[in-house]
């Protein structure tokens, strides 16, 4: 049960920083199709 949480939490700190680049690219992606 604790090594359960520590690979979910190990993994929500792995994911986490990944969607937030996602979501980044999205909105800079966006910003630059307004832009040109």
């Amino acid at each position: 049960m604790h090594a359960g949480s520590s690979l979910r939490s190990f993994s929500l700190a792995i994911l986490t920083p990944r969607l937030l680049l996602v979501k980044v690219e999205r909105v800079g992606f966006s910003l630059a199709q307004l832009l040109l």
